[in-house]
């Protein structure tokens, strides 16, 4: 299912936030793609520190994504006259967005674009697939607190998401160095679970760790099909707005 997510109201943002370069420009630049979070609710820098109305405070996010495209402009008229495909980053990519209670930056990868103006950047949310790592399986995945009891919740959700860039005259490759970041608003994620009562979720095992996952380890599978639900609607109503 393909997304199309505007930044000035999507949980994904994406910002070009720098570029340098001297003398003559190369026909290509070098594009660093990195991906972060935020949340309405921080108070500090680096500090998530979330924590909903119900008790709940997240400690660590992390995502793992493919096949990061960037799309031209079909109205940048060197862009028309490119010979270019559109980039490809294959991945996969294991993405710390919280750590440990802090937002932390990760780099996605490193791409050598041709001139041109680029509208939008392409990915897949999809599950790992190397084995042995946290993320194998998985392709999002939250843990924290629920009272005083650590859980943690993932699922294998695949989503498609198209992200535009926040100037909308797009993002400009004019043979410079330019670093561009993902902007996660987990905020804006869990007030769009607010109606899930994730306290509800049980350690039925009685290993001291509340799981939610479609595998019902801890007999919490309604509630991880609830949180898929609500990462498709909140991007299903972004959609009804364009």
């Amino acid at each position: 299912m393909k997304k199309n997510l505007f930044m000035y109201m999507a949980a994904f943002s994406l910002i070009g936030l720098s570029s340098c370069g001297d003398g003559e420009p190369s026909p290509t630049g070098e594009l660093t793609l990195e991906a972060t979070a935020n949340t309405s609710v921080n108070t500090g820098a680096g500090s998530a520190n979330l924590r909903t109305t119900s008790g709940i405070t997240i400690t660590d996010f992390k995502i793992n994504i493919r096949e990061v495209e960037f799309d031209f402009d079909d109205k940048d008229d060197d862009s028309a006259d490119s010979v270019y495909k559109d980039i490809k980053l294959k991945g996969p990519f294991e993405l710390d967005l919280v750590k440990d209670g802090t937002v932390v930056a990760s780099t996605i990868g490193v791409a050598e674009l041709p001139n041109a103006v680029y509208k939008e950047v392409e990915f897949k949310l999809h599950k790992g697939d190397v084995a042995g790592s946290e993320m194998y399986g998985k392709s999002i995945f939250i843990a924290g607190t629920i009272g005083n009891i650590p859980f943690e919740l993932w699922h294998d959700t695949d989503e498609e998401f198209e992200i535009n860039f926040k100037d909308q005259n797009g993002m400009a490759i004019q043979g410079e160095e330019v670093k561009a970041v993902i902007n996660f608003n987990i905020g804006q994620l869990f007030s769009g679970m607010s109606n899930i009562d994730l306290s509800a979720a049980r350690d039925s095992d009685g290993d001291g760790i509340i799981e939610i996952d479609p595998k019902g380890a801890d007999d919490n599978k309604d509630i991880a099909h609830e949180v898929k639900e609500a990462l498709e609607d909140i991007t299903d109503a972004i959609d009804d707005k364009d």
